[in-house]
């Protein structure tokens, strides 16, 4: 397949989403009904994970889960730290979120690693293997049928006169064999690393992005991604409900007819509960007893992969019973589905579902076209604007499905959170309003709260927008205090202070 280098060009002509609502709307069932959403399965390192954003929810993966809207679930599964290298402790192969991140089976996988294997130490070494150990991870994501739709990110620059020999392993070593891995495994690629060339103010810390660069990241695999996904649906019942294009209720022992549709001709593939196969467009589906989700993929004639996924549902099947938990900032957990904060204060909610948590999809909306995917939710600094009804849904593999909703209310004396300082020097993290750091060594500060913006001043004409904080090469001049101003949503605002001092 011929790949495609997808650049800060491209967000030029970016596809913009229709508005929608997403309200809470229950059927005659009580069920909040939602469609089964294209699964993207994003994995990589720190780069991925959001080390140094304000918080995941500003890591490139979220933002552009929320840039796609609801008719995709991006779950992101990237490690700081780990290396697509197979032969050293730090690879991704050896943490949890591995197979995890195959169990979600998605239907498109977008792969960013490589800036830790250019670290000069293990290229040397292992830059030979990359390669080999590439194709064995694109394989494994491939094994028992599954062919998720692949996307090859290529490393962005690092900077900084102490990583120049690993940007250099970067641009030499690391994104010449990612496009030769891409053209061989039929992949797309997406270039992370040369629209950021001599932009490391977009990098606080010199490898890591800050918020706006992760905004920057989302927008091109955004745009990577939605003008390949050219499928559009119709779906129809003998007896039961079309629930929207790609969603059906259907009666017992009734009939579905699933109706994709392209602009483009191509050869048309099917996959469905209990190992269901078609190379047929049009799926008649008879005498339902079970349900569940269909996938249907069209690949053109240039290669090109489009993946849409339908929901049957059988009426009067449930998932199991949802028992509702939820939080407020501090507090324990509490049984109930009727929660009032304080403005300012997260509301957490971790429901439970009898049939399983892990097996299933759980869906979320909200007031304000609110919506999120995974059991556990934080709505992070409550106002008056998040105060509503929030629906929850829970679909298992047999298209049956379950809700629960609850009322959240907002009121009383605004909330602000404790500013809390975390340091990092040669000792590693710790709580601490003083670092003292070695001449010529780096310091990091990165306080919590996360969820708010965060302003600094400091010695030197010290200035940052980020709430992570990196230091190279301390000297005399950068000692003193840093001052760390903190605002949200709620018109909180509260300051702290850092002190750095030159250690003895």
């Amino acid at each position: 397949m011929k790949f495609r280098i997808i650049s800060l060009l491209c967000l030029v002509a970016s596809l913009v989403s229709k508005a929608q609502t997403h309200e809470v709307q229950l059927d005659a069932d009580g069920i909040m009904r939602v469609g089964a959403p294209v699964t993207i399965v994003t994995i990589g390192n720190s780069i991925t994970a959001g080390y140094s954003n304000t918080s995941t929810d500003w890591a490139w993966p979220a933002q552009m889960g929320r840039m796609l809207g609801p008719e995709y679930q991006v779950k992101n599964y990237a490690v700081s730290g780990t290396t697509m290298n197979q032969h050293v402790n730090s690879s991704f192969r050896k943490t949890g979120n591995y197979p995890k991140a195959k169990a979600a089976n998605p239907d498109i996988l977008v792969i960013a690693h490589g800036t830790n294997d250019a670290n000069p130490g293990w290229w040397s070494k292992w830059g030979e293997q990359f390669c080999d150990d590439y194709k064995s991870m694109v394989a494994s994501f491939r094994e028992e049928g599954r062919n998720p739709i692949l996307y090859c990110a290529l490393a962005p620059p690092v900077f900084n006169a102490s990583r120049a020999e690993q940007d250099k392993n970067i641009t030499q070593g690391v994104i010449p064999y990612v496009k030769q891995v891409a053209a061989e495994v039929g992949a797309d690629i997406i270039d992370f690393n040369t629209p950021f060339v001599g932009r490391n103010d977009y990098f606080p810390d010199n490898v890591h992005p800050s918020d706006p660069a992760a905004e920057l990241m989302a927008e091109m695999v955004k745009s990577a991604i939605l003008p390949k996904q050219i499928l559009s649906a119709q779906t129809k019942v003998k007896k039961g409900t079309v629930v929207s294009p790609t969603m059906v209720v259907v009666e017992s022992g009734s009939s579905a007819t699933l109706i994709p549709s392209a602009p483009t001709k191509g050869t048309w593939q099917w996959s469905g509960p209990n190992g269901y196969t078609s190379t047929k467009r049009v799926l008649k589906l008879k005498k339902i007893t079970s349900g569940g989700v269909y996938t249907v993929r069209l690949q053109d004639k240039a290669g090109n992969v489009s993946v849409l996924n339908f929901l049957v549902s059988v009426r009067g099947q449930k998932a199991g019973t949802i028992t509702p938990h939820v939080t407020v900032s501090n507090g324990g957990w509490q049984e109930t589905t009727t929660v009032t904060a304080r403005p300012g204060e997260d509301v957490k909610f971790g429901p439970s579902c009898s049939a399983g948590n892990d097996e299933g999809t759980w869906s979320w909306r909200g007031p304000n076209g609110y919506f999120a995917y995974g059991r556990e939710q934080t709505i992070s600094v409550m106002t008056a604007a998040k105060a509503g009804r929030y629906g929850v849904t829970y679909t298992d593999a047999q298209g049956r499905q379950t809700s629960a909703v609850f009322d959240v209310k907002v009121e009383g004396e605004r909330y602000c959170p404790e500013l809390v300082n975390h340091g990092h020097n040669e000792d590693g993290w710790r709580q601490t309003d003083t670092i003292a750091v070695k001449l010529g060594t780096p310091v990091t500060f990165a306080p919590h709260p996360m969820n708010g913006k965060w302003e600094w001043t400091g010695p030197n004409g010290f200035h940052s927008n980020e709430r992570h904080n990196q230091i190279y090469d301390f000297d005399e001049k950068m000692a003193g205090q840093y001052i760390g101003t903190y605002t949200n949503e709620a018109g909180c605002r509260k300051q702290l202070i850092i002190t750095l001092t030159i250690a003895k």
